[in-house]
């Protein structure tokens, strides 16, 4: 690829009749044209045997009786430098035989050698002519920025030329001419910025600027001179010809433009026509060979000049995309959310490419910096990338002619870049342009002139809408640099996902196994629990309780140990299953450091502790108010243990039990069978000791900041399990409670707890749509909200109820509040399995005091 890309560089060789004449030449010189190689002549134009003084000229005359023996070494040796150099060669000043002073210009053409005379410049002008050329090159030389130069070119030019107007053209991409700088007469109007009209493009594009650097018009309206030659002959080949005719097209483009005189200097870079400096003249302007020879060097200067500049700032551009992308890969490599990360990076990405806005499309999410698209401009968008640029960046600068739907949708929109951004089809990046609106400066339309009067015309300006400016190769090199780095990182990325969810799926599969497993586990507990007999002398309705007690101790050791990833603190287990047995300060003591117990232990541990405290509230210490708990723990280096003391003080004599008790079984059996253990009781008369002794691979100390080693806790004094009864300042059985529970063995537990309390009505729902209606029907006193129903939760319910001034608690299996909405966090919470006083107390709290002063309810 060419270092400066753009459009349209040449033409086809049918240009040349749409710009000149091959059979006649402008009347400022003469022209010979003889056989190669016999040297003969082969034509001549009109005006030649008068231009140089030679009547004698005639078909068939060699070339040395046409110029002399003089003359004709040097023209032997410019042919050479001409077939050499592929350009024509120069000879100034030189002395035909009967002319004066002449400047010539030598070149091939196919099997024609062609001579240009042209009067020769005043004597000293190629030292003034040089001396110019030297301050210009000079001032252009230390220019850094393109546009810079391009102001300081035309500037130096004219000042030089003596030119009405100075313009240089530069061609964008599509290949539209647009004046990128201009120096003029002041009374005229302005052309910068103004884009040519297509009927200039073929004139300012056509091959022959390329070939030929300098092409000079004296005066447009002239009599050209015709060529004198034998009917036979092809047409002669005058490309690189300095005096060769205009042909009536291009007459009539510079009369429309009111132009008379006129030099275009070619600005190649990179062997293609890159742009163009325009000279206009209004009057006449003749320019001698050695000025079109200076001004071919400062075109070829200037063109050396624009490719340094040009590969200055693509190095610059380069230069800093590869440190801001360098900066985006770095910090790239510590986020884990590269989406999110590229949406808040689209500021700094936005300055890699000279654009008014930018959007990114990741995993089907919009998200666009300065304005907002609706719904169907988006998806259009992303329908457009995915038919045009799943695998390369693609641009337009006229998005409404390439889609309309899109011109409609977003009209203010007319340049769109978009860049692929994943190895996979459907992430994309959209770089946006506004629409520039072009003045075409189009030329008059006019007859053409017969006398200069007619000359001066204004041009016809209109506008071009639904384009932006063009796409440059700096802008699509950095957009593909962006492209490279966000498919390294979005890559990366997806790779990451696939390792995370397999990893994801291992562990699911493992989370299943392991749940599978502890389900069974606690069914074959709670199976054993149920089927043992109740002991002899025991109702039912005492088996019942104590079998609920059994098996929410059960519940909490599960608890403990999904809190805290498979195990829990001693401490932790003792204040809770204790807790309510504190009826006063000073009534358990504990003592021990943070123990932490792994999961199977602690489910032993639970149950073992709920029997010790259930025999000692209903035998023991804890059933007087007189009565005292100590429980300490320590670990003995010797044997390797952890001791743990249960001693129970001040309170009723202690009886040696008639029957042995599931507490009982568990002490004896369970601590040996499960833990590898040791356990003893002593049934002292102040009261039962009991000494439970584990192996150290069961407990280890751990930090835990919400475990503090103290002596004593207490509470406030709560009832015994098993005597809680409502509050009889709170009375239920009037109440109509609202049960909202999806699980009906659940629910037909809660019903009938609570009718046995006596409550009035219970209705019971299993959905938060049956529950609203409910609602809706009649309101209820109270509500038990169960908080997970089937992937749903009851947060909406619980937003009713309290806009309906409707107190209620919720109910849940899960460990803590974390499905609680904050807003609900003064909401009492009982966790399943919950027990009947649980239940009670809590929507005894619930209602408002019973009036007890009042007389019974008239019917």
């Amino acid at each position: 690829m060419d270092i400066v890309e753009f459009g349209r560089s040449d033409l086809t060789a049918g240009d040349f009749a749409a710009l000149s004449s091959p059979d006649v030449i402008q009347p400022r010189g003469c022209l010979l044209a003889f056989s190669l190689p016999a040297l003969l002549l082969r034509r001549y134009s009109e005006n030649a045997p008068a231009f140089l003084s030679d009547d004698t000229l005639s078909i068939g005359a060699p070339l040395e009786a046409c110029v002399g023996t003089a003359l004709l070494k040097d023209i032997l040796s410019a042919m050479e430098e001409s077939r050499q150099l592929g350009r024509p060669a120069l000879l100034f000043d030189t002395a035909p035989p009967r002319s004066a002073a002449m400047d010539l210009a030598v070149h091939i053409a196919g099997d024609d050698l062609i001579l240009e005379f042209e009067p020769a410049g005043q004597p000293g002008d190629s030292g003034r002519l040089i001396s110019q050329l030297r301050m210009v090159i000079d001032r252009l030389r230390d220019k850094k920025e393109l546009q810079t130069l391009f102001a300081a070119v035309v500037r130096e030019i004219r000042d030089v030329s003596g030119y009405d107007r100075v313009m240089l053209y530069r061609f964008d991409r599509n290949g539209m001419p647009r004046v990128v700088a201009e120096a003029k007469r002041p009374d005229l109007s302005s052309f910068d910025g103004h884009y040519l009209s297509t009927e200039d493009i073929s004139l300012l594009t056509s091959s022959h600027y390329r070939r030929t650097r300098v092409r000079v018009v004296a005066d447009v309206i002239a009599q050209q001179i015709p060529l004198v030659e034998p009917g036979d002959l092809p047409p002669l080949d005058m490309s690189f010809a300095q005096l060769r005719g205009i042909s009536l097209v291009a007459r009539s483009y510079f009369v429309s433009r009111g132009v008379r005189g006129s030099m275009a200097i070619s600005l190649i870079v990179d062997d293609t026509l890159w742009g163009m400096i325009a000279c206009r003249h209004y009057e006449p302007r003749i320019v001698t060979l050695d000025e079109r020879a200076i001004a071919k060097m400062i075109g070829e200067f200037v063109s050396l000049q624009i490719a340094a500049l040009i590969r200055s700032q693509r190095l610059e551009v380069t230069t800093r995309a590869h440190a801001l992308i360098e900066h985006f890969l770095h910090n790239a490599a510590s986020r884990h959310d590269i989406p999110s990360y590229v949406r808040s990076q689209l500021s700094s990405l936005m300055s890699l490419v000279d654009c008014d806005d930018i959007a990114v499309w990741i995993n089907q999410d919009w998200t666009q910096l300065r304005n907002t698209l609706s719904r169907e401009a988006t998806d259009t968008l992303v329908a457009e990338a995915d038919v045009r640029a799943r695998s390369e960046i693609w641009t337009t600068e006229c998005l409404p002619a390439e889609n309309p739907v899109l011109g409609l949708l977003i009209p203010e929109i007319a340049g769109l870049m978009i860049i692929p951004i994943s190895p996979r089809p459907g992430d994309y990046m959209f770089v946006f342009r506004r629409e520039v609106v072009r003045v075409i400066n189009r030329p008059a339309i006019i007859s053409l002139p017969t006398s200069p009067e007619n000359i001066n015309i204004p041009p016809q300006l209109t506008s071009m809408q639904g384009r932006a400016d063009s796409w440059t190769i700096e802008d699509e090199e950095a957009a593909e640099q962006l492209r490279s780095a966000l498919i390294e990182v979005m890559g990366a990325y997806r790779q990451q996902q696939l390792l995370e969810r397999a990893e994801a799926d291992t562990r699911q599969r493992m989370l299943n196994d392991e749940l599978s497993h502890r389900v069974k586990n606690i069914l074959a507990v709670v199976q054993s629990l149920v089927s043992r007999p109740p002991p002899p002398g025991r109702s039912l309705a005492d088996h019942f309780i104590a079998l609920r007690g059994r098996i929410a101790a059960l519940a909490t050791a599960h608890d403990q140990v999904s809190r805290a990833s498979d195990g829990g603190l001693l401490r932790s287990l003792l204040e809770a299953e204790l807790a309510p047995y504190r009826l006063q300060p000073g009534t358990i003591t504990l003592y021990g450091p943070d123990l932490w117990v792994p999961g199977k232990a602690l489910s032993i541990m639970t149950l073992l502790f709920h029997e010790l405290a259930t025999n000692a509230a209903k035998y023991g210490a804890l059933s007087i108010r007189e009565g005292r708990l100590t429980v300490t723990w320590t670990h003995n280096p010797e044997t390797k243990m952890w001791d743990i003391l249960w001693t129970e003080t001040d309170g009723p004599p202690v009886k040696p039990a008639s029957r042995t008790g599931f507490g009982s079984v568990l002490l004896d059996r369970a601590v040996s069978h499960e833990l590898n253990g040791t356990a003893s009781r002593d049934l002292r008369p102040e009261g039962a000791v009991i000494r439970v002794s584990i192996p150290e691979i069961f407990g280890s100390l751990a930090s835990h900041p919400d475990a503090a080693n103290k002596t004593e806790k207490t509470t406030a004094p709560k009832q015994p399990p098993g005597k809680n009864t409502p509050d009889p300042s709170n009375d239920l059985t009037s109440a109509r409670i609202l049960l909202v529970e999806d699980q009906l063995l659940i629910a037909m537990e809660v019903e009938e707890t609570l009718h046995d309390f006596g409550v009035a009505e219970v209705i019971t729902v299993s959905s938060v749509e049956t529950g609203l209606e409910a609602i809706k029907a009649r309101l209820p006193d109270a509500a038990i909200l169960d908080v997970n129903l089937g992937g749903k939760t009851s947060v909406g319910l619980a937003r009713r109820l309290r806009d309906a001034n409707v107190p209620f608690i919720f109910a849940t299996g899960y460990m803590d509040r974390t499905m609680i909405p904050d807003e609900f966090q003064d909401v009492t919470v009982i966790r399943k399995p919950y027990g009947p006083a649980s239940v009670i107390a809590a929507l005894g709290a619930l209602l408002p005091p019973r009036d007890t002063t009042a007389g019974p309810a008239s019917s």
